[in-house]
């Protein structure tokens, strides 16, 4: 067989496997967020149910409106959901460590040879050019790891230009880190027919730094504000680890109500759980949303 055949079997069966990959991720995706809603879903009847029943005599009756009101909460928590785009967030430390890093690189003479030294630690075919990083992989697929260590937001210009300087490798993927993206930026990257994936410095601490337990030498501290014993405590208390423990208690209190006269305060703090439990779950603020494995 031909040499060019041969390569041309070759990209044939990696595109099918790339297409069956992608298959089972959307799958596993959708059966996620399935059980995502039908979480919420119960938890705001629940929250509605019992106060209804403390309003409303026939419990068929209460059922009935709680559905109604889960459903009407439901449509509207999917709207706001759809304009509010959530950012991947870490633990305080993390975080400062991660801006400290970022600062770091952008002080550092030649930033891409720390990028290149990280994805030499895990791969074996790594070619360094003068603003990105090659990886050709042994099932033939390809990933530019383009860093683009600057203050500034990654606009659109920028990973045009990135796409751009890109194509005569024919990559597969392209991963920029970078310090933070525009919406517009977003946008555009979901318009390219190549799997391009932008990662702030968040990101890049959690899913390149962590993920191959390769660290740039902290040289920059950046100033320490103090941390507030609040958002400490709600760090703490809303996340998503506590879940569980929320819709026990919850229902603890809820299944008591069915053979004991409860007051008001034991449906109020019923009610507490349930959306301490609702917070917790789907508050992204101190959860980390993102969960991506072999970023390169």
């Amino acid at each position: 067989m031909h040499k060019c055949q041969i390569y041309n079997v070759c990209l044939i069966k990696n595109k099918q496997f790339k297409f069956s990959r992608i298959v089972n991720n959307d799958y596993m995706n959708k059966i996620l967020l399935v059980f995502q809603i039908l979480l919420k879903s119960s938890l705001i009847f629940l929250l509605a149910f019992i106060w209804l029943r403390f309003f409303v005599d026939k419990s068929w009756l209460a059922a009935l409106i709680a559905l109604a009101v889960t459903a009407v909460l439901q449509v509207l928590s999917h709207f706001i959901s759809k304009k509010s785009s959530a950012k991947n967030s870490l633990k305080m430390k993390e975080k400062e460590e991660a801006e400290n890093m970022f600062f770091t690189l952008t002080d550092t003479q030649k930033p891409i040879d720390f990028f290149y030294q990280l994805a030499c630690s895990r791969h074996s075919n790594v070619v360094k050019k003068k603003s990105c990083i090659l990886l050709n992989h042994h099932d033939g697929t390809k990933v530019v790891l383009y860093p683009k260590i600057q203050y500034k937001n990654l606009s659109p210009d920028d990973l045009s230009e990135i796409v751009l300087s890109c194509k005569k490798d024919c990559p597969d993927k392209i991963v920029v880190p970078c310090n933070d993206i525009d919406s517009a930026t977003f946008s555009l990257a979901k318009s390219y027919e190549i799997e391009i994936l932008l990662l702030n410095k968040y990101d890049s601490y959690s899913l390149l730094y962590k993920e191959y337990d390769f660290y740039p030498e902290i040289k920059i501290q950046s100033k320490k504000t103090g941390t507030s014993k609040f958002k400490t405590l709600a760090a703490y208390s809303l996340n998503r680890a506590r879940t569980k423990g929320y819709i026990a208690a919850a229902f603890v209190l809820f299944f008591a109500s069915l053979f004991v006269k409860m007051n008001v305060y034991y449906y109020i703090f019923a009610s507490i759980l349930l959306l301490f439990a609702l917070v917790s779950y789907l508050n992204p603020k101190y959860n980390n949303k993102v969960e991506a494995k072999n970023i390169l």
